[in-house]
């Protein structure tokens, strides 16, 4: 401590705005995130900002309180970037804003620090009112985490449940020398054939063609069982409805959706093929929710890549601005490119293997072109993209130059994995649910849920025996059918259902099977 620090000022705000921004966000994104999940960025803030602390103390010739000061206002500066922008960026739609508020916002800054290394004033009354801001705005984000705890409680044991602990049937293979390599494949939001050429005027024929022609069923009115990605997986992966069981459960009042988690990493598909001795792969998708590496051999991500969360963060500094100048791909693309340039590698390890990967495309937010150019992505990638007032023009055209794109890649990959695949493997290539450029959450109409429900569902068999699929099948009887033909299990089939719930009441469950069927 300085000889020019009052012995009973305390310099903790600091400490407090270096915590402040990870703590907010999360209590913004409760119910997406998990309280692990800030760990990291909070130990990363605070040593930048120690680093700062003591940088500063020695330019401001070992006075702690001008030391302390500046690295508030170099958290504070940081750290509120990413919202001015978004403020700006809503004010004026397709301007270059960091051009604007880069350096104006750098000029502030530098103008700050000047002020306080130069300052002969006392600052101690300053110290005082940081630390009781720095208090306050924590303890409110604090209240609200907890508020928001007592109110959605998500510490239900589901791995107990009957979602994911019971009909776990035991297969009776005459041999487990010929088991066949699985692939499910997740392309987040990727609508079926005739649901592109209704609600977008586009022709997908030449891709599901060419799926037909390597061997490929597909289903033509397959609709998805739920319209949230989280409800989707969980059901699929778990062969069975569960909105019963979450309506008894979770009122429907609540917003958590932390239990999809639980019920996902304890998933079904994993233990059955765990069972098996099968080499259990999942990819990096970026969601909290995929990121499974319970029950899971081997997890294949790029490195340096950030998830979600670290995202949002992310995109609340400065750093997207030297992220464009020194053209760098986002986590976003790289992770994407990265899972299709990987699949058919995968495909080369010894088997058996099965192999999950969640490719969060062609979903917005929308990184890639039709032909996989780095679009501006000015919007940022959110936790949950939604689609502005601003932007709901340009969906139609972004969302197909996107899945344009991917489904070049995916085409490729398919051709990996049957080139590199030492026998005939399964794979099953699905949209989880489509995308909604004419859904109005609070009021569907049958145009919206069509487009929501309606997803590509293509099916690749070694002996190319598909007397057991249909139109309609839904993700629910995928794995069902699957096992039941292969490993010799007594599923069977169950009503493909389309339920409808939304992401602020997820929970709240109808059924709307007679308007999208």
């Amino acid at each position: 401590m300085s000889k020019t620090t009052n012995k009973k000022t305390w310099l903790y705000h600091p400490v407090l705005f270096a915590i402040y921004p990870t703590i907010s966000l999360f209590s913004h994104n409760r119910r997406f995130i998990f309280a692990n999940q800030t760990i990291t960025p909070i130990l990363l803030s605070l040593i930048v900002s120690v680093t700062i602390w003591i940088l500063f103390y020695y330019i401001c010739k070992k006075n702690m309180i001008k030391s302390a000061i500046i690295t508030s206002l170099s958290i504070i500066w940081f750290f509120s970037y990413g919202n001015l922008f978004e403020i700006l960026n809503s004010q004026m739609p397709g301007k270059n804003i960091d051009m604007l508020l880069a350096p104006a916002w750098s000029l502030i800054y530098i103008t700050g620090c000047i002020f306080y290394i130069k300052t002969r004033f006392k600052l101690n009354v300053l110290t005082v009112a940081l630390n009781y801001v720095g208090i306050a705005i924590l303890g409110m984000s604090l209240a609200k985490i907890g508020l928001y705890a007592y109110k959605n409680p998500s510490n239900i044991n589901w791995e107990n449940s009957n979602i994911t602990s019971t009909n776990i049937q035991t297969p009776t293979l005459e041999t487990k020398n010929n088991l066949p390599d699985i692939y499910y494949i997740i392309l987040d939001a990727y609508a079926r054939e005739d649901i592109l050429l209704s609600h977008f005027n586009y022709d997908n024929s030449h891709f599901t063609k060419a799926l037909k022609d390597k061997g490929f069923y597909l289903a033509p009115k397959s609709n998805s069982n739920y319209t949230l990605t989280y409800l989707s997986l969980t059901s699929s992966m778990n062969l069975d409805y569960h909105h019963d069981t979450l309506s008894q459960n979770i009122p429907e009042t609540s917003s958590t959706l932390l239990p999809m988690r639980q019920i996902l990493k304890n998933n079904k598909l994993f233990r059955f093929f765990d069972a098996l001795n099968y080499n259990i792969v999942n990819f990096s998708s970026g969601s909290s929710y995929t990121e499974i590496k319970h029950h899971v051999d081997t997890y294949i991500s790029p490195k340096w890549v950030l998830d979600d969360f670290q995202s949002e963060i992310f995109f609340s500094t400065p750093l997207p601005v030297l992220q464009e100048a020194l053209k760098l791909p986002s986590s976003r693309r790289r992770r994407i490119l990265y899972a299709f340039e990987q699949l058919g590698e995968i495909a080369k390890a010894k088997g058996p293997k099965f192999v999950f990967c969640h490719i969060i495309a062609p979903h917005e937010p929308f990184t890639f072109g039709a032909n996989g150019e780095d679009v501006d992505h000015k919007g940022r990638d959110r936790i949950v993209a939604g689609v502005s007032e601003n932007e709901l023009s340009n969906y139609a055209a972004a969302y197909i130059n996107q899945l344009i794109y991917i489904t070049k890649r995916i085409e490729q990959s398919i051709d990996d994995i049957l080139a590199n695949s030492p026998k005939p493997p399964i794979i099953i290539i699905q949209g989880d649910h489509g995308p909604t450029s004419t859904l109005d959450w609070d009021n569907p109409s049958k145009q919206g849920l069509l487009e929501k429900m309606g997803i590509l569902n293509a099916y690749y068999f070694p002996d190319k025996n598909y007397e057991k699929l249909y139109p309609t099948i839904s993700p629910v009887n995928s794995f069902r059918i699957i096992l039941d033909q292969y490993f010799n299990t007594p599923y069977e089939t169950l009503p493909d259902n389309s339920i409808y719930s939304t992401l602020l009441q997820p929970y709240n469950f109808k059924n709307v099977t007679d308007t999208v069927y």
